[in-house]
């Protein structure tokens, strides 16, 4: 994760929610969101995705990213999955939960008045 200087006033870093002073260095995540160093490091062993939206940090990055060179590669055996199965999990989820949603609303085929 690349490290850069903040240029402008008026930001803030979303997990301390302190403001960036201009030529403070912070952490710029693969989907350009920005936060102090110490926050995200921090955010990331435990969490593992950008706070803002939510991006999933590729594995390789968030492991060469701990500070003793082990702590994100334990948080990445225990349980960490791959984009892939992210996706997967995430449509499945979706998906039953539409199922649950329709049925919730007597869009099922059993209900009376539906044949």
């Amino acid at each position: 994760m690349p490290r850069i200087k903040v240029e402008e006033t008026g930001k803030d870093c979303c997990i301390c929610l302190e403001e960036f002073e201009v030529d403070e260095e912070g952490r710029e995540m693969p989907c350009k969101h920005v936060f102090h160093s110490s926050c995200i490091e921090k955010w990331l062993e435990i969490h593992g995705t950008c706070p803002i939206c939510r991006f999933l940090m590729p594995a390789e990055t968030a492991e060469n990213e701990g500070d003793d060179g082990d702590s994100g590669r334990q948080r990445l055996e225990g349980g960490e999955i791959n984009g892939l199965e992210y996706l997967h999990s995430a449509l499945a989820f979706a998906s039953l939960a539409n199922m649950i949603g329709m049925a919730g609303l007597g869009w099922g085929s059993n209900q009376p008045g539906s044949g």
